[in-house]
């Protein structure tokens, strides 16, 4: 039981370290990301993408 507790927390840390060095790689190199965003709605759906240096671009399905 306490082998199996070990393991789970060793794994979440690897897990968690794992997520630091995704997020500061994706801040390293965020002035050329771009976001893209999806609203599924009950009637349409919005989708927008924002990307630096362009402008917002929101596409709507009526």
């Amino acid at each position: 039981m306490a082998a199996t507790v070990r393991s789970q927390r060793q794994r979440r840390q690897v897990c968690w370290a794992l997520v630091a060095v995704l997020l500061a790689d994706l801040l390293a190199l965020s002035d050329t990301l771009a976001v893209m965003s999806v609203d599924l709605g009950s009637e349409s759906m919005k989708v927008a993408i924002v990307k630096p240096g362009v402008p917002m671009e929101i596409v709507l399905n009526k």
